[in-house]
């Protein structure tokens, strides 16, 4: 059975948006760590 291509499209878009949601949330935990890291040094400094 073929997939309508309309239907294929609106997945990939789904699966895409999923994706950057993901990356965004890595992203936003790293830069998180890395405050945490420099307010650690500034303890110690």
């Amino acid at each position: 059975m073929a997939f309508p291509l309309e239907l294929a499209a609106d997945l990939t878009v789904q699966c895409l948006l999923v994706a950057f949601q993901h990356l965004d949330e890595v992203q936003g935990l790293a830069e998180f760590r890395r405050r945490r890291l420099e307010r650690l040094e500034e303890l110690f400094v």
